[in-house]
């Protein structure tokens, strides 16, 4: 049986898209890999291989050679995708040795040119041209669940960062606030590693009884994605970008927390676009009308790159 290298067999079978997913050991990146590879499998057939790079040292010298070893029982790859920039130099070695389509994910520390494709967030503010495509945030793996949890709300807290000044006690102050003007309503809270321990603390004195407090260790990846898909109210911390997009595609009303910003930046100017935009609503809005603005359709930018992806590259099933 003869292969066609996108497509169809000869006799007519189709045929999946060979995929390999470079993985550098960071969970957000992993997301982000994973948020496309499942798109793309909700489009066309696919066979996806993921290479753990903690584990395949890949060195200028093994780029310009074009050496990268091959994934266990894969065959050369349609499409390679990385992200994070520990992905960069194994993507065109890979590409080099075994051919195939690169996409990179997020804003490369290479030149764009040297990548087929890079999907780089509206906020990096680099102009799209035959080797960029511009996304709304970074790409995540989050749908919304069938059925939404009405009495359910998330509060999502980041922590330190560069871009906003942090103050538990004005978040603190904020919760307090939302969670006396919905008394119905039971609220998880998940902290992140950036999350200062004094914070987590007050959250866990009794009087909370309302609030569920889940660390990173007690919330493991797939609670996190159930927790989010099902939620109907979500409120976020404005440094926690990622956070932010994953909490629109799970298709909840997003609430974002105020905090100070440090200085104008490209991320936290992404986060006021989204609120212009009325994607979510800032707090000193909500505290005026007490309402939170829900859009009309979730964030669904994997599906979105997926399939500019298939049509670009005609991976589409016959």
């Amino acid at each position: 049986m003869s292969v066609l290298r996108y497509g169809l067999y000869s006799d007519g079978l189709t045929s999946p898209v060979i995929i390999w997913g470079l993985l550098d050991g960071k969970a957000g990146h992993a997301n982000q890999i994973h948020g496309l590879i499942k798109a793309l499998e909700r489009l066309i057939p696919i066979e996806p291989y993921f290479i753990d790079l903690r584990n395949t040292r890949v060195s200028f010298s093994r780029f310009i050679i074009g050496r990268f070893p091959a994934p266990e029982g894969a065959t050369a790859p349609d499409l390679i995708i990385g992200a994070g920039h520990a992905t960069h130099l194994p993507l065109l070695a890979a590409k080099r040795h075994h051919g195939g389509k690169t996409v990179v994910l997020m804003k490369p520390s290479l030149p764009t040119w040297l990548f087929d494709l890079c999907i780089i967030p509206q906020h990096d503010q680099v102009r799209e041209n035959r080797h960029v495509l511009n996304s709304m945030g970074p790409l995540n793996s989050l749908q919304p669940a069938p059925c939404k949890e009405r009495h359910h709300g998330i509060f999502l807290i980041g922590g330190r960062s560069r871009h906003y000044t942090w103050d538990s006690d004005k978040i603190l102050e904020q919760i307090d606030t939302i969670t006396k003007a919905d008394p119905e309503r039971e609220w998880a809270l998940l902290t992140s590693r950036r999350t200062p321990d004094s914070f987590i603390l007050k959250n866990l004195q009794p009087g909370n009884d309302r609030i569920r407090v889940l660390t990173p260790k007690e919330c493991l990846p797939q609670t996190f994605s159930e927790l989010l898909s099902e939620a109907e109210i979500v409120w976020v911390t404005p440094d926690s970008i990622s956070m932010v997009y994953e909490a629109l595609s799970a298709g909840a009303a997003v609430g974002l927390f105020e905090l100070e910003e440090k200085r104008k930046t490209c991320a936290n100017s992404g986060i006021n676009m989204l609120a212009e935009k009325g994607w979510c609503t800032p707090y000193v809005i909500w505290k005026k009308t007490r309402l939170l603005h829900k859009p009309e359709h979730p964030l669904a930018e994997a599906d979105r790159i997926a399939h500019e992806i298939v049509e670009r590259w005609h991976l589409k099933r016959d």
